[in-house]
């Protein structure tokens, strides 16, 4: 099999994978809302809170039995291509223990979210989804640590010297250990508080000049507001979500917020809501994505320079020179590498850095499903809250 099959093979099979786990979860999140059946297993109210536990967690798990054969999907995927040198025990060891923790953070959330609605209706749980999502958004390298494997540590001095001219000292430099060669890092942080996030390898991987463009680059989206809109939209689109499923649980279904049976029909709602965003948000995220890479070369990165530097980039993520126009606008926030030095030219776009993978990060809040099926990180502990970035 030649170089170009066996791209277009990972992609492809990363892709189907995708949409599989995607429609699985919608597809039942859409049979169990029509045909009733959350209130027929659970009630309409919870006679004790023993009650109301035990069917939250009877959720939990049967997500995570539905969750596991994608998962191992995805980690079958990696080893087929040579992603991965890990072997099935070890991975389903490793597999346990970080689905156990996003669970808890999914419990998290319930009682985040049956608390306010308790306290406040529908608008507290309105506020505390703003108000969670603004803390994820803040700690996300810490939950990140949580989760997975992933190890942040501060740079050496000498990188600290090699790339200070390219912070001009308002975003500070973060390394990240990985096991997951998909792991891209990023930027986490507030607005304001940022902080750069680049892998460990690609210290020996990259040359100076790409992580001086790479860096450059995420530099120019943190500075030009684009990262901020990005969250800004994101953060929107989750409370928005949150207000919309709220107020179909309590007005279409009649269910109290707080009950079992509330939160798993609004559980269910969003998740729906979240693939909507799949669907639309890309657009956003992929004008992110071109607005930087302009931005990277107003800072002086060569044509060429940028070219080597989201290649290299792209071959440990999707790894695929080209694609149609539907599967670019459906499946992928971030355009090919083609794509992405042809609109270079074009029309001058303004977007919104990483809108569509911080809203599925985010989609947690919303006790969304969908936050561990996109195509990028389905079987990838290390990426479920740090997705790909380009």
């Amino acid at each position: 099999m030649n170089s170009v099959d066996e791209r277009h093979s990972y992609s492809t099979s990363r892709r189907r994978l995708g949409i599989c786990y995607v429609g699985a979860i919608v597809t039942l999140a859409a049979a169990a809302l029509s045909s009733g059946v959350v209130v027929r297993a659970f009630g309409a109210t919870d006679p004790t809170f023993i009650h109301w536990f035990r069917n939250i967690l009877l959720c939990t798990a049967a997500f995570e039995v539905v969750s596991l054969p994608f998962d191992f999907a995805g980690f079958q995927i990696e080893r087929s291509f040579g992603k991965t040198a890990q072997r099935a025990v070890p991975y389903l060891v490793m597999w346990c223990e970080a689905a156990f923790k996003h669970g808890m953070l999914f419990l998290s959330s319930v009682f985040f979210f049956t608390f306010a609605a308790k306290c406040c209706g529908l608008a507290g749980v309105v506020l505390s989804s703003l108000f969670v999502s603004l803390f994820f958004i803040w700690k996300q390298a810490e939950i990140a640590r949580f989760l997975s494997n992933v190890q942040f540590e501060e740079p050496s001095q000498e990188m600290r010297g090699t790339y200070v001219q390219n912070r001009n000292g308002t975003v500070s430099l973060v390394m990240a250990r990985s096991h997951d060669r998909g792991f891209t890092g990023g930027v986490v942080g507030l607005p304001l508080r940022e902080s750069l996030v680049i892998p460990v390898n690609w210290l020996t991987e990259f040359s100076q000049q790409e992580l001086w463009a790479e860096i450059t680059r995420r530099n120019a989206a943190v500075e030009s507001g684009s990262r901020t809109r990005g969250i800004v939209g994101a953060v929107i689109f989750v409370v928005f979500g949150v207000s919309l499923a709220a107020t179909v649980t309590e007005r279409f279904y009649g269910l109290e917020l707080e009950s079992s049976a509330g939160i798993v029909t609004n559980s269910l709602l969003f998740t729906l809501w979240s693939f909507v965003g799949l669907l639309l948000l890309p657009f956003l995220n992929q004008r992110g994505v071109i607005e930087a890479d302009r931005l990277a070369i107003a800072k002086g990165v060569g044509r060429e320079l940028l070219s080597q530097t989201i290649n290299r980039i792209d071959a440990e993520m999707e790894n695929e020179t080209s694609r149609s126009n539907s599967v670019q606008f459906v499946f992928h926030p971030i355009p090919t590498p083609g794509r992405r030095l042809s609109a270079l030219d074009g029309e001058v776009t303004t977007g919104a850095w990483h809108i569509a993978r911080y809203s599925i990060w985010l989609s947690l809040v919303g006790l969304g499903l969908l936050g561990r099926a996109v195509h990028c990180n389905a079987g990838r502990p290390d990426l479920w809250c740090m997705l790909p970035a380009d």
